[in-house]
């Protein structure tokens, strides 16, 4: 069945069904005890009530999804514009749904695709990890690319067109998918423009890594003391330059190449 897929659509999920569900039932987020859920950070004392109360709130947000149809959240309205614009029917269409491990991220991520099941589109699900700080951000997007940006690289292969939906879902990430779908091959990204509510096509200029920057990569796969880095780059101040601006990192083993860069140059140079 997965081989007769010709379209897909990858789309991040963020909380705005939550945030959605709590404008219309405010009593009955309070009365769970989960008003401001939408917010929540991953490590929020929130997420376990949230989790133990799983099965009864899906229930209600299915439910209300059902009810509000594709104007229930900011996954499922720029999804429907899109698909009327590139004329894409329900056959042949797989559409990937991707969030964190949070379970508000969970939550929303399931509603929506128990919706597209029943809306009769193929619907494969997704999950991350969460970041709880700066430092697990990088092994966040390492995930992202592992297990998002490899499936495009994917279906582009099988000669399936790809389409990023790039309205929901964390702003740093989805900027970051946005860049490695291009990469990837992506044919378009879309989104829905907040002021006008109507559907932005950006325009998915084929991109790639500099050379540059592979032969940085390549010299940088193994750690190399600050010593032979200085001599390999040049001179000290092109290589905090290249710190700061996040090509490399330097540890206990010295300066190595950004963990999410390396994967994003293993994955564009996948044939």
């Amino acid at each position: 069945m997965a081989s007769v897929y010709r379209v897909v659509h990858v789309v991040p999920v963020g909380t705005s069904l939550l945030s959605n569900f709590q404008r219309v039932f405010p009593n009955v987020v309070e009365e769970w005890g989960f008003v401001g859920w939408d917010r929540w950070a991953p490590d929020d004392p929130g997420q376990a009530r949230l989790c133990s109360s799983y099965p009864l709130v899906l229930e209600r947000l299915s439910g209300f999804v059902s009810s509000q149809g594709y104007g229930a959240s900011a996954e499922l309205s720029p999804f429907s514009r899109a698909v009327s614009v590139f004329g894409h029917g329900r056959d042949g269409v797989l559409v990937i749904l991707y969030s964190t491990s949070t379970c508000n991220s969970k939550l929303a991520r399931e509603a929506i695709a128990r919706f597209l099941r029943g809306e009769g589109y193929h619907v494969q699900e997704a999950e991350i990890r969460s970041t709880r700080s700066a430092d697990e951000f990088e092994d966040g997007l390492v995930e992202l690319l592992d297990k998002v940006v490899r499936l495009i690289v994917d279906w582009k292969r099988k000669g399936a067109r790809v389409y990023v939906n790039a309205t929901p879902g964390y702003k740093a990430e989805a900027s970051f998918l946005v860049i490695a779908s291009l990469l990837a091959g992506a044919d378009a990204v879309y989104y829905m423009h907040e002021a006008f509510r109507d559907l932005v096509i950006l325009p998915a200029i084929p991109i790639k890594i500099r050379e540059d920057v592979e032969k940085i990569i390549e010299i940088f796969k193994t750690p190399r003391n600050p010593r032979e880095a200085e001599e390999l780059i040049g001179s000290p101040q092109i290589l905090r330059e290249l710190e700061l601006n996040g090509i490399l990192a330097r540890d206990t083993k010295g300066y190595r190449v950004r963990k999410w860069l390396a994967k994003l140059h293993e994955i564009s140079r996948t044939d």
